[in-house]
């Protein structure tokens, strides 16, 4: 029997502390005495003592674990780990695998992506986008939703973080936080815990320093001259096109 998820999908879903804590029980052999049955995968995590712990072979956030988050319905890091065990069956993690996404950060690498690597790139952004779901209740699905926000700015970021700097990348870069405005301001997407808020922010900030080092990136925020957002986040941006205009 097989899981439904990878690891990608377990890293990007849970937070960086989670998921390094989950990594550290995987490698050092912290899950005992695996088990398959219909629908569902069980084991012991070696934790301050044994804990029982169980998830779903669909969804590896819907189980439960007898630590103290488990038994209040929060996914614990046991949970983690034992997900990471159902993927890989004791087999080594990658180091890309064990990569944590951190912030939005420019790379170094400076140039443009072919229309091969364009066109990936887009679909990726556009998957990732999907993550930004909107809200719709009960309550219960709160904690989901907003995990839900959390790992599309998660996917986004590893996205933006692997751009090289040019014009054309700040105008794919522009056009991504037009769509992400577009679902906040009318999509439904209660961002009130500010996590797609924090991450557009960041994005603003990258690309403040795309124009440090190459002034042609300006030619991008042109579109927010004619197009604004419902958030004014792009307000930095166009002083910087307006400055530019002047001289």
């Amino acid at each position: 029997m097989f899981s439904r998820y990878n690891i990608e999908k377990i890293k990007f879903a849970v937070d960086s502390q989670t998921f390094q804590k989950a990594v550290d029980l995987y490698e050092g052999k912290k899950i005992k005495n695996f088990q398959e049955d219909f629908k569902i995968f069980s084991a012991t995590a070696i934790g301050t003592r044994p804990y029982r712990t169980v998830i779903s072979v669909d969804h590896f956030n819907r189980g439960g674990c007898s630590c103290y988050l488990g038994e209040n319905n929060i996914l614990c890091k046991h949970m983690v780990a034992l997900a990471i065990y159902a993927v890989l069956r004791g087999d080594k993690l990658s180091e890309e695998d064990k990569g944590l996404i951190g912030e939005v950060k420019w790379n170094g690498n400076i140039g443009e992506l072919n229309l091969e690597e364009l066109a990936l790139v887009k679909k990726d952004i556009l998957l990732s986008i999907r993550c930004l779901k909107p809200y719709l209740g009960p309550s219960k699905t709160w904690d989901a939703n907003q995990a839900s926000l959390s790992e599309g700015c998660r996917r986004l970021t590893k996205i933006i973080n692997h751009l090289p700097l040019s014009l054309q990348t700040a105008e794919l870069i522009v056009k991504m936080l037009l769509k992400i405005d577009k679902k906040l301001s009318c999509g439904g997407v209660d961002d009130s815990n500010g996590i797609v808020g924090g991450f557009v922010e960041e994005v603003v900030e990258l690309l403040k320093e795309f124009v440090e080092i190459d002034p042609k990136c300006i030619r991008a925020f042109k579109v927010f001259t004619s197009q604004r957002t419902g958030f004014g986040w792009e307000e930095p941006l166009v002083k910087i096109y307006d400055e530019n205009d002047k001289k």
